[in-house]
């Protein structure tokens, strides 16, 4: 026992782990990262001083087809929502622009570089190249300035059940695990699975950080304390909400939008051909919602099929 308490103060103390106290309160790591390539403008600067609120992140390319319809399906909920866009195709841009005139709490920031595919070998990626995904992230998390962030995608509508998950947001829950209805088609469809898989979207920032996985980014843990222990700590502290928070559109778009992440031969990949067999056998959507949602989906799906 006393060699594990010398180890975890040597952790907690380490210039890799500094950390500053306040009132015996873990406030921010003071832990910032310089990329690889030495483009000082992207290097990503400490998190400090984190106050009380909610962000939502946003990363987006090519999302012009419902950009509009997911913000304003969430707008009302954030302190702040934070719209990071890489180079994009098509008008995704204008549509930020025009979101952060219409909202004081919508910002958008411009980030020049793609990343790198997701796919086998996604681990031995460089996390500090501009070009990584994990870094994009990082760097998106890192225009957050709340202390609870959201990862949310442009291809998704929060459904009423949502407004519980905020408030369980608001009244202090550290990290939410929830899914969603994995819509297909014209959206009045579902994928074989019906919903999406279960992840952590909603964490603590300042407990939390991005890190490469096998196959793309996953929400790795940032703490004082290592990260097996940070792990042990962060699954006590998960909630779970039992119920969909949100329609997935990801199966609704062209499959060149659905698929811009992942890698040129993801045709010849068994991991991203099991994803794709998600639409081969269709259900019917039984579940139905008020009449703004419906048209919502209507309005949506008919922009993605022309």
């Amino acid at each position: 026992m006393v060699k594990l308490i010398v180890a975890l103060k040597h952790i907690c103390f380490s210039e890799q782990f500094k950390v500053t106290y306040k009132k015996g309160s873990l406030i921010s790591m003071t832990r910032a990262i310089t990329n690889t390539e030495g483009i000082a403008e992207f290097n990503i600067p400490a998190s400090l001083n984190r106050p009380n609120g909610l962000s939502a992140m946003v990363r987006v390319r090519n999302e012009e087809l419902m950009l509009k319809e997911s913000i304003e399906s969430i707008q009302g909920y954030y302190d702040e929502i934070v719209i990071c866009i890489q180079p994009s195709d098509d008008n995704t841009l204008y549509e930020a622009q025009q979101l952060s005139l219409r909202f004081d709490n919508v910002v958008y920031f411009e980030y020049p570089f793609l990343s790198l595919p997701n796919g086998s070998g996604y681990r031995y990626q460089d996390d500090n190249s501009v070009f990584s995904r994990t870094y994009f992230y990082n760097w998106c998390l890192s225009k957050c300035k709340y202390q609870t962030v959201t990862k949310w995608d442009a291809d998704m509508i929060a459904l009423p059940s949502y407004a519980r998950l905020i408030e369980m947001l608001r009244n202090g829950a550290q990290f939410i695990i929830e899914y969603g209805i994995d819509l297909a088609f014209d959206g009045q469809y579902m994928t074989q699975k019906k919903y999406t898989g279960s992840e952590i979207r909603h964490f603590n920032a300042l407990k939390s950080t991005f890190i490469n996985g096998d196959m793309c980014e996953v929400l790795g843990v940032d703490s004082p304390i290592g990260s097996i222990f940070g792990k042990i700590l962060r699954k006590q502290q998960t909630r779970f909400l039992n119920e969909p928070t949100y329609l997935h559109f990801k199966w609704c778009k062209p499959l060149y939008l659905s698929t811009q992440a992942w890698p040129k031969d993801w045709k010849d990949n068994e991991h991203f051909q099991h994803l794709v067999k998600r639409t081969n056998n269709l259900i019917e959507r039984t579940a139905r919602f008020d009449s703004d949602i419906e048209n919502t989906i209507s309005q949506i799906c008919q922009r993605m099929a022309r």
